[in-house]
């Protein structure tokens, strides 16, 4: 199943489990669509010593910061919140925007919001608040966000395309854990980063 099958009505919908920003194993194995690591849990099952680096490696932004971002990924949440990331079309960095409180679906184009896979949305003035491994997150105020255009299918199969990794090693760094045959995890406060396109 592709990332255009899933994606669209993601986070819009009720049915079907909560998500907490983790990939689903039939995700990871296309080729062709975004993937996120998310909340990682400690199971305290590796004996391997995970790689710690700091925050400014990571984010490579300011502190604070006008963004504008293509958004590539929603994820449904428990019922009637979601999850949004993309990335920024300069750098190529993902972002995730966040809020004080929890995105409600409200903030999806379908309800009026500005969020939809393929829009350019202008989140304007950003407030980094992230912590490893989610080094994507920038607090932004809903009445800035809006979306300026909405990039055309071929063009934005091209970005995911231009935005995959080869590995998820390559996205999540070695502390990237298997757990059975299907799953994967990263321990909590550990690994590169918590997105990325594969």
């Amino acid at each position: 199943m592709g990332a255009g099958a899933w994606l669209p009505n993601l986070a819009s919908t009720g049915a079907g489990p909560a998500g907490t920003r983790v990939w689903l194993p039939n995700l990871a194995s296309t080729g062709a669509g975004p993937v996120g690591a998310g909340n990682a849990v400690a199971q305290g099952t590796s004996e391997r010593k995970p790689t710690v680096l700091s925050l400014p490696f990571f984010s490579g932004l300011p502190r604070r910061l006008d963004l504008q971002i293509m958004i590539i990924h929603l994820t449904r949440m428990q019922k009637g919140f979601m999850c949004a990331a993309g990335v920024d079309p300069t750098t190529r960095r993902h972002v995730r925007p966040v809020l004080a409180s929890r995105m409600r679906t409200e903030m999806l184009a379908c309800h009026g919001g500005p969020f939809e896979l393929g829009c350019h949305v202008e989140l304007r003035d950003t407030k980094f608040v992230g912590n490893v491994p989610e080094i994507e997150d920038r607090q932004f105020e809903t009445v800035a966000a809006r979306c300026l255009q909405r990039l055309p299918y071929p063009q934005f199969w091209q970005l995911l395309t231009e935005l995959a990794n080869d590995t998820l090693a390559e996205i999540f760094g070695r502390d990237l854990q298997p757990i059975g045959a299907a799953r994967c995890e990263v321990p909590e406060s550990h690994g590169l980063r918590s997105l990325g396109c594969y």
